[in-house]
C-alpha cells in the first residue's frame, strides 16, 4: 500500500469515526454519579451482584437493585444516579429494579428502561423547539431517544425534561403513576394511547392484562380508546376523569372481547363494547356526552396522595422535588 493510499484511508476512517461519534446521543456505557447504600448491578447474564460505584461505568442490559431504607436513623437513605449522556440522566429512588437496555432500533440513539417496581426520575435535557429547518429531523431524533417500559405492556415514549415514573404491585395488579413537566410525553397500552398531555399533569394507571382504569388526576391531557376495528374513542381528560377498559375472550370464536367505561369529572358514564378484529361497536350509554369535552368538576378532588412536589427544586442532590413526592 503505498504513502498516498495509507493517509487517505486514515482520513476516511477518521471521518467515519467522528461521523458516528456525532451520531450517537448515548455514551456507550452508562455511569453511576451518585450512588448511597446498597445499590447492587447485576451485568448482563450475570447471576451474582456486584456492588454500583460511584463513577464507575456499567454495560447496557445491566439490572439494577436499589434497596428500600431500613428506616435506622444512621443509615443512608438508598438512591442512585445514573448518567447516560450529557442529555440523559436517571435519578433512581429506594426501592427500585429495573433495566437500561439498548433499543432494538438504532440502538446508539435509543435507549429503553424497563422499569419493574420503584420510581425513577428521568431528566432528560434536548431541545424540542421546531425550527422549520433541516435541524427539525435531529430535534425528533432527540426527543424519541428514551422510552420507559412497564408493567401490562405499557410504554412510554418522547420523554423530555423532567418526569417522575413510579410502578408499585399488590396481588396481581400494577398502579403506575406518570407526572411529566414537559408537553411532549406519549403513553401506549393495550387498547389505548394517550397524548397532549399539558404540563404537570398526572397520570394514573392501575390493574392488569385483563383489567386496566385510567384515572387523571392533575392537568389534561387525551386519551384515544379503540372501538373495534378503524374506529376510536378520543376522550379529553381533566382532573378526576377515568376510563376503564375489561378484557375477556369469548366463549365462541375465542375473540378478544372488550368493555370500555368512560366517566367524566362529573360523574357522567359512557360505555361501549366491541370483539377484537370487530368493526362497529355498541353504545349503551351516553347520557352526559362524556366522550367530549369534560365539563370541570364540581366540589373538591379525589384525595388520592398524588403529591408530585412541583415546587420543589434540584437542590443538586440529584433527586430536586423526591423528597415531598408522595406517591404512595
Amino acid at each position: 500500500m503505498t504513502k498516498g493510499i495509507k493517509i487517505l484511508c486514515a482520513a476516511a476512517a477518521a471521518i467515519i469515526c467522528a461521523g458516528a461519534a456525532q451520531a450517537a446521543l448515548f455514551e456507550p456505557l452508562l455511569r453511576f454519579t451518585k450512588v448511597s447504600g446498597d445499590v447492587r448491578v447485576f451485568k448482563p447474564g450475570a447471576a451474582e451482584s456486584v456492588p454500583a460505584v460511584n463513577m464507575h461505568a456499567y454495560p447496557y442490559g445491566s439490572r439494577i437493585v436499589v434497596p428500600k431504607w431500613d428506616g435506622k436513623p444512621k443509615s443512608p437513605k438508598p438512591s442512585a444516579q445514573v448518567y447516560m449522556s450529557n442529555l440523559h440522566r436517571i435519578d433512581i429512588a429506594g426501592g427500585t429494579e429495573l433495566v437500561v437496555t439498548d433499543a432494538a432500533v438504532n440502538p446508539l440513539n435509543n435507549k429503553v428502561i424497563e422499569l419493574r417496581q420503584g420510581m425513577i426520575l428521568t431528566v432528560v435535557t434536548v431541545s424540542t423547539v421546531r425550527t422549520g429547518t433541516d435541524k427539525d429531523k435531529e430535534i425528533e431524533e432527540g426527543i424519541n431517544a428514551l422510552s420507559v417500559k412497564l408493567p401490562n405492556d405499557i410504554v412510554v415514549t418522547r420523554i423530555t425534561d423532567r418526569s417522575t415514573i413510579a410502578v408499585s404491585h399488590e396481588g396481581g395488579n400494577a398502579t403506575i403513576k406518570i407526572a411529566p413537566e414537559g408537553q411532549t410525553m406519549e403513553i401506549a397500552g393495550p387498547q389505548f394511547r394517550i397524548n397532549s398531555i399539558g404540563r404537570n399533569s398526572e397520570i394514573e394507571i392501575f390493574g392488569q392484562k385483563d383489567f386496566t382504569h385510567i384515572t387523571g388526576h392533575a392537568g389534561e391531557f387525551t386519551c384515544v380508546v379503540d372501538k373495534g376495528v378503524d374506529n376510536e374513542e378520543t376522550v379529553k381528560f381533566r382532573k378526576n376523569s377515568a376510563v376503564k377498559i375489561w378484557r375477556t375472550y369469548a366463549k365462541v370464536g375465542g375473540r378478544m372481547a372488550v368493555a370500555v367505561m368512560v366517566i367524566a369529572p362529573n360523574g357522567a358514564m359512557k360505555s361501549y363494547a366491541f370483539l377484537e378484529g370487530q368493526t362497529g361497536a355498541g353504545t349503551t350509554s351516553d347520557p352526559a356526552g362524556a366522550g367530549e369535552d369534560f365539563p370541570e368538576a364540581d366540589g373538591g378532588g379525589w384525595d388520592t396522595g398524588f403529591d408530585t412536589g412541583t415546587e420543589a427544586t434540584d437542590t443538586g442532590t440529584g433527586f430536586g422535588g423526591f423528597e415531598g413526592f408522595d406517591f404512595w
